[in-house]
């Protein structure tokens, strides 16, 4: 699966159950590849890119897809009794790749687990 320059234009009520739904659909081991501008630029800047599209409507980073991971949610709740139950994420992808493409865009790659 693959997605240029779109999930930043989805709001943020509907981004989780967006990401519910691409875990979803994809076999376990699939890929879902996603090309965005990040809130904050490689050199840790605000990122123009981002800011000057008034459709740009969900402002995200590299770090936001750890989220979506099940490890992740239960080593936030083991380490600091943070639930993340209650948000509705039902995914369970691991982060391939997460890297700037350049200064202003970013690629991450994730894979369906069980």
């Amino acid at each position: 699966m693959y997605s240029n320059q779109f999930i930043e234009h989805i709001p943020k009520d509907r981004f989780i159950g967006f990401m519910n739904q691409c875990w979803r659909i994809l076999k376990v081991g699939g890929i879902f590849e996603c090309i965005f501008p990040p809130a904050i630029t490689a050199d840790g800047k605000p990122n123009g890119e981002f800011y000057a599209d008034p459709l740009h409507v969900n402002a995200m980073l590299p770090g936001t897809f750890a989220c979506f991971s099940s490890e992740y949610r239960q080593a936030v709740l083991k380490d600091y009794g943070t639930d993340y139950r209650g948000y509705g994420i039902k995914t369970n992808f691991g982060i391939v790749e997460a890297k700037f493409l350049n200064i202003a865009q970013v690629c991450i790659k994730l894979e369906k687990k069980k």
